[in-house]
Order: structure tokens, then sequence, then C-alpha cells
């Protein structure tokens, strides 16, 4: 950029950088790339939509809505990454003498056990059965 300009932001700079080695080398119209996608929408994420938009040459529009299903795609995984809660009881314990157990798998399907004098292998059985139900 020359000495008047205003020098951008190192994330759009490197996406324009790379928008503009994919336009020289393309061969005749194509899409953009997923990848290319991905840098703008994170740039944007970081800058501002307008200030991408303009400096990466892209429909502002556009970029936003790929900025959008950028975040929610992201919000989506967190939502579905599996936790695990690890039930310790003592070796002599093999009976609980009451519980409440509250699961809810990946696809939004809810499960709530009250157990009273349940043996500890049960409770195993019926959390794998809940949990291997088809998505």
């Amino acid at each position: 950029m020359n000495g008047g300009q205003r020098q951008l932001p190192k994330e759009i700079e490197r996406a324009r950088q790379r928008f503009e080695r994919w336009r020289k080398n393309r061969k005749k119209v194509t899409r953009i790339p997923e990848r290319l996608w991905a840098s703008a929408a994170e740039a944007a994420r970081l800058h501002g939509v307008n200030p991408t938009a303009i400096a990466l040459g892209l429909d502002y529009n556009h970029l936003k809505r790929r900025m959008r299903f950028a975040a929610g795609s992201t919000r989506r995984k967190k939502l579905k990454a599996p936790s695990f809660v690890e039930l310790i009881v003592p070796p002599e314990l093999r009976h609980l003498p009451e519980c409440t157990i509250e699961l809810e798998n990946a696809r939004g399907a809810k499960m709530k056990i009250h157990l009273q004098n349940v043996e500890m292998k049960d409770l195993a059985i019926w959390s794998q059965t809940f949990w291997s139900q088809p998505r």
C-alpha cells in the first residue's frame, strides 16, 4: 500500500492476497473456493463486513450471509460436541440407594431417570441404550 493509504489489517490483507492469486490463476468463470470464503468470513468477523468486502472485491450481502453461515456451523458443532461425565462409585457399593440422572443426546432427545436401589451395571446399560439410538 502507498504511504497515503491506510494499511489493511493483517487478516484482510492475507485474504486479499489469496483472492488476488486465485483470480490471476483461475480458469474461466468459477466459483470462489470455500477456503477463500472462510478466510473472508474470518476477516469480516474480526474487522467488519463492509471494510472486508471492499478490500476483497466481494458483494457485501453475500459476505454477510457467508459470515453468518460460518458462525452458525461453528455454533452447531459446539452444540453437538459430545460430553462425558464419569460416575465414580466405590467398588464396594454395587447399588445406589437413590439417584436422578438426566441425559440429552445430539438429536435433542431427553431422558430423565429416577432410580432407587439400582445396580450400577443396569444404569450403564440404560444409558448406553439411550446414547446409541440412531440420529
